[in-house]
């Protein structure tokens, strides 16, 4: 493996300006948060930086991003250039985000199709239209948490490599992430979707959480693999929910969670079994609970319980 020398220090730092000529100002800040990366750890951007990154990237996104697949192509060479330490790549990363955290767009975002190489923020975010992302490539961590979108979002036909961070989205209209892959984790805690969730036939590498979120329509959970935990405590469904063929390799918590409508777990496969502790059934569950467990999970208690119920 390449050692991470002074010298290659000295060479990514200069295809770093190269890449965000506005940073030529901060070089030292740089230098130093690419030598401490280096050295093994993980450095804390500064304020001041992260202000300046933000304002680079709305200078970047002022105009039609007609070039946004040359520079996404430039960041993806600079990154496999310093992957012979992992800490590099990650503040490479972070340093060279698309950074859109607090922004109001009077439009929609439509991000179709393009390849991030860095983070994408878009953390406190006012999109007042829909947001799309059908089709794009995330090759970093993205993060949405408290974004307010207006009509749709739609990430279908999407892979995010990193972390994707939802936590306290609020969703005019629907939000679909059909035939996804998510390679890491995906948070939706908090989340608020005025209509549906989609999330059908996509593959979640990572843990799946949704605590404490509200789904006012139908939620699409089935025909997808689950690699990790799914948790789902404490949310509120108001509509249909399909679990559906599902594969779920790790447990499923519903804990607290309310359903108001029915819930469907056909053909779903539960490796490590349902947990559903002081949850709600207002509606009919097909099959019942206690029928699709394949061995008795810490509350089987409750499963005799349900067995005496009637969902209807």
């Amino acid at each position: 493996m390449p050692i991470f020398t002074a010298d290659r220090n000295v060479e990514i730092l200069a295809e770093v300006i190269a890449l965000e000529p506005h940073f030529a100002s901060h070089t030292a800040m740089l230098r130093g948060l690419l030598e401490t990366a280096a050295a093994g750890d993980s450095p804390q951007l500064p304020e001041t930086f992260t202000a300046l990154r933000r304002e680079a990237t709305r200078q970047r996104w002022k105009n039609a991003p007609a070039d946004h697949d040359i520079r996404a192509s430039r960041r993806v060479a600079t990154m496999r250039r310093a992957g012979a330490r992992r800490a590099v790549l990650r503040v490479l990363q972070q340093i060279l985000a698309d950074d859109f955290s607090g922004t109001s767009f009077a439009g929609g975002f439509d991000a179709t199709g393009m390849t991030f190489a860095s983070d994408v923020v878009f953390s406190g975010c006012s999109i007042d239209g829909a947001l799309v992302l059908d089709g794009a490539r995330l090759l970093a961590s993205c993060d949405f948490s408290g974004a307010f979108v207006s009509q749709n979002l739609t990430a279908e036909r999407t892979q995010f490599v990193g972390p994707a961070t939802f936590s306290g989205l609020e969703v005019g209209r629907a939000a679909r992430f059909g035939f996804s892959e998510f390679l890491n984790d995906l948070t939706l805690d908090r989340a608020k979707i005025t209509r549906e969730l989609w999330l059908r036939n996509s593959k979640v590498g990572g843990t799946f959480s949704a605590q404490n979120a509200r789904i006012d329509r139908d939620a699409g959970l089935g025909n997808c693999r689950y690699s990790g935990p799914v948790t789902l405590d404490g949310s509120r469904f108001l509509d249909t929910v399909s679990f559906e063929g599902a594969t779920f390799e790790r447990l499923l918590s519903l804990d607290l969670c309310t359903f108001a409508g029915r819930v469907r777990f056909q053909d779903a496969k539960l490796a490590e079994g349902i947990s559903v502790r002081g949850t709600r059934f207002e509606g009919e569950v097909i099959p019942p609970v206690h029928e699709i467990a394949p061995r008795p999970s810490p509350q089987h208690e409750l499963f005799d319980r349900l067995r005496g119920r009637t969902f209807n």
